[in-house]
Parts: structure tokens; sequence; C-alpha cells
């Protein structure tokens, strides 16, 4: 599935996705958009752009619990370039870049904002797939049946690969 080489590195992003409400509301709720939503996470070859594989949560849910809950193995070889809300990644794989946080009392300094800014430069390409996938506008707005998402993003996942060939 995946190359064994250094530079070859799986990108990840995740997405919160409106869902119309259900039954089960607290399984589903976020609090923090307040509606009843789908979390999906997708990792992307670095190399080729290509969708590798998706993952999907009910209701709110943390980026590294996603990426727990997926068990998704990638080779110690293999960098992994991660946003900022995978932090605790690095414990379960070492080859791990991830921005730099600041916080109230640590203010980053130009090498850690230089840095950050290297690796946002890197993971750019995730974000204009991301941006593919919402051009089908299952991952941007409201999806009303809840058993059909899984296989309509996996469909859209691979039109947006057949486009990158």
């Amino acid at each position: 599935m995946l190359r064994k080489h250094p530079h070859n590195a799986p990108k990840k992003k995740r997405n919160k996705k409106t869902i119309k409400r259900s039954s089960k509301q607290k399984r589903k709720y976020s609090g923090k958009k307040k509606r009843h939503t789908h979390k999906i996470q997708l990792v992307i070859d670095a190399d080729t752009k290509k969708i590798i594989c998706i993952h999907f949560e009910k209701g709110a849910c943390h980026d590294f619990k996603l990426y727990k809950k997926s068990k998704l193995r990638i080779h110690p070889n293999i960098k992994l370039k991660v946003d900022s809300g995978y932090q605790g990644v690095q414990k379960l794989h070492a080859n791990t870049d991830k921005p730099i946080k600041a916080s109230k009392k640590h203010q980053l300094n130009k090498i850690e904002k230089k840095q950050n800014r290297a690796l946002a430069q890197n993971r750019i390409s995730i974000e204009h797939i991301n941006a593919k996938c919402k051009v089908f506008k299952l991952i941007e707005n409201r999806y009303r049946s809840h058993s059909r998402l899984g296989i309509r993003a996996t469909l859209i996942a691979c039109f947006v690969n057949a486009n990158a060939a």
C-alpha cells in the first residue's frame, strides 16, 4: 500500500460535516458546531497526491482520538505530516512532523515560526485535495442519509483520485 521511502509522507486532514438530526443525539451532536455531525479523516499520499484511506466518526471527536480509532498503521520510516489537532501522535509514530503550538507563557520565536511556516507550505496540497472533495458538497453541506455517508465519501475519494491521475 505505502512505499517505504522517507520522502513518501502521508498527510492527514479532517472535516466536520453537518448531518440531519437523529434520535441518538448524544453520539452525533457536536457542541462546538451546535449541530449533529460526522467527522471525516483523509489520509493523503504526499508524492501522488491521492487519497489513501478515509475514516469516519460520529459527532464531536478529537483528531487524535479519530486517528487512534482508525487503527491506521504507517511504516516507521514514513514521515507523517499532521496539523496541530494531532497532539500526541508522535508517541505512536515517532517520525512525525507537526506544528509547534504557542501558549500564553511560551510565545513562538522566529525559528519555530519558520518551521511552522515550512510545514504549512508542505501541507498545502492537503488543502487543495480537501477543496476538490468539497466540490461534491457531501463534505461541505448537510447530509441526510446516515447509513450511506461512508459509501458516498469513498466514491468521491475515487473520483478525486481519478482526476489526479
